[in-house]
C-alpha cells in the first residue's frame, strides 16, 4: 500500500473520483445541461484543489548539498507537490517542524526535497527514497538513523528517534 500512494496519486485519484460522481449524477439527473456545467466546475475545482493543498517550497532557495554537509542531525522529507500522502502529512510536518525548532533548534536541520526538482535527484537517489512521501533521519555524519517510506508520519516517533540519537551520540 505504501508504494501505491506516490507522487502521482493526487493527479490520478481526484479527477477519477470527481468523474465517477458526475457520471452517477448524470445518470440520475433529468437536466443534462446542469450536469455539463457541474463537469466544468468540477474540473476547475480539481485544478484549484491540486494547486492549493500541495506542499509549498520554503521561500528561500536551499542548497541541499550544502545542508547535507552540515554537522547536524537532519530530518529529510522527500515529497512531491502532487502526492496525496505528502499533502495529508503536511500538517504533521508543520507541527513536527515547530517541535523540532522548540526542542532541538541548534542540533537538527529540516530538509525538504521535491522530487520534481532536478538538482535533488542525486541526493534522493543516494538516500534510496524512491517512494513519496519518504522521511529520513540522518546523523551528523549522514548515516541513516531512521527511514519511513509512504504512510502517515508519527510525529512523536520522529521526535523520540531524534532525541535518542542525540542522547546516545553525546555519551
Amino acid at each position: 500500500m505504501d508504494n501505491f500512494i506516490n507522487h502521482y496519486s493526487l493527479i490520478i485519484f481526484t479527477p477519477i473520483i470527481a468523474l465517477i460522481l458526475l457520471l452517477i449524477f448524470f445518470k440520475i439527473s433529468k437536466n443534462k445541461f446542469i450536469s455539463f456545467i457541474l463537469l466544468f466546475i468540477t474540473i476547475f475545482g480539481v485544478i484549484i484543489l491540486i494547486n492549493s493543498f500541495s506542499p509549498k517550497e520554503s521561500d528561500k532557495n536551499i542548497n541541499s548539498n550544502e545542508i547535507l554537509s552540515a554537522n547536524k542531525v537532519k530530518f529529510v522529507q522527500v515529497y512531491s507537490q502532487t502526492c496525496l500522502g505528502c499533502i495529508i502529512n503536511e500538517p504533521i510536518i508543520r507541527d513536527l517542524e515547530v517541535d523540532i525548532n522548540n526542542e532541538f533548534s541548534l542540533d537538527v536541520v529540516m530538509i525538504r526535497l521535491n522530487v520534481s526538482d532536478k538538482k535533488n535527484f542525486d541526493i534522493i537517489k543516494n538516500l534510496n527514497a524512491f517512494t513519496t512521501p519518504s522521511y529520513i533521519i540522518l546523523s551528523d555524519k549522514n548515516i541513516v538513523i531512521w527511514k519511513q517510506s509512504g504512510g502517515l508520519l508519527n510525529k512523536n516517533h520522529v521526535v523520540d528517534e531524534i532525541k535518542n540519537h542525540i542522547v546516545s551520540s553525546k555519551r
